[in-house]
């Protein structure tokens, strides 16, 4: 993993046209994957999941009942947070609420229940998005978010390595629900540490669920330099940008957007070759 997102990076540098990277760059990557797996049963291979557009209905079914209703909620809040008609005001679900490439699965099918409109609403804006993704990405969103334990011990993980170089200029990069680790570190470290840069790529925290749970939402006393907020339209994650309000943070964060990967835009590699992310990212 590590190897592949170095050659990505890399790929940026060439894309940005810079001759080299600084000599004295260092990449730390902080892996919290096995405490994913410690507390959660997601599946660690995407093969043994299910999608709508290879499965039909039956990957409707699995992905949509293996969540509970905690992670259904944060499906429903994305979904809310969308144009349109909120989940409580769709009523049944319409034939054409369902995507095209869908209908013929889905027809059939009339949807009352609050979460698998959310799924519905989410997958007909982003028709690039695999139905996998969500139930992926809605069971550690809620594991973030609902348990402490796992919470602080993914923080303590990232804060134990920028105590341990202290004294080095540190740029954070998280990715998706990263960026929710790295806002999260930076909210337990005080004003001594200085955090040059903050680079947050695909990121859910312009969605209420993620900006209601940090209470706190002004720039971090650690974090002393700008926060570049990365984004993608094709990205269902990071589709909502970080503003002020709700935020409060002084220069505003700035929201900018990425040429991510057509098939996967959410996946990292499509962020990291990205020749504006790399230079923000070395602060060139």
């Amino acid at each position: 993993m590590k190897k592949i997102w170095i050659e990505a990076f890399l790929e940026g540098v060439f894309q940005a046209h810079i001759p080299n990277v600084p000599a004295t760059t260092e990449f730390e990557f902080i892996y919290y994957g096995d405490l994913v797996k410690d507390y959660s049963n997601t599946p660690t291979s995407n093969k043994v999941l299910f999608d709508l557009q290879t499965s039909g209905f039956h990957a409707f079914e699995k992905n949509f009942n293996d969540l509970s209703l905690d992670e259904q909620d944060i499906l429903i809040n994305i979904a809310d947070s969308m144009d349109g008609d909120s989940t409580d005001e769709m009523g049944t679900l319409p034939i054409e609420g369902i995507p095209v490439n869908l209908k013929s699965t889905l027809a059939p099918y009339s949807f009352i229940d609050k979460g698998a409109k959310a799924l519905i609403k989410i997958t007909s804006r982003f028709q690039k998005l695999h139905t996998w993704v969500l139930k992926v990405f809605a069971k550690e969103a809620n594991l973030f978010l609902e348990n402490e334990q796992y919470r602080s011990q993914v923080r303590e993980r990232l804060l134990s390595k920028i105590k341990e170089d202290s004294k080095e200029e540190i740029v954070l990069v998280g990715h998706s629900l990263g960026s929710a680790v790295c806002l999260d570190a930076l909210q337990h470290l005080n004003s001594s540490y200085k955090i040059s840069r903050l680079v947050t790529l695909g990121s859910p925290l312009g969605v209420p669920v993620f900006y209601d749970y940090f209470k706190d939402r002004t720039k971090p006393s650690s974090l002393k330099g700008d926060w570049f907020n990365f984004y993608d339209t094709d990205d269902f994650v990071s589709a909502y940008l970080l503003t002020n309000p709700p935020y409060k943070v002084k220069p505003e964060i700035q929201n900018l957007r990425a040429k991510t990967q057509y098939f996967q835009p959410h996946y990292i590699v499509g962020y990291l070759d990205d020749a504006l992310v790399v230079k923000k990212i070395l602060g060139v």
